[in-house]
């Protein structure tokens, strides 16, 4: 289970990352 969770704490950081990133670029882009 810890490891699990651990991973899941991965994947949803690299996700939020993910979303981050996309949000800034497209910032950029409009401006």
């Amino acid at each position: 289970p810890k490891q699990r969770s651990e991973w899941l704490a991965l994947e949803t950081e690299k996700a939020l990352t993910r979303k981050s990133v996309e949000a800034i670029l497209k910032r950029h882009f409009v401006l």
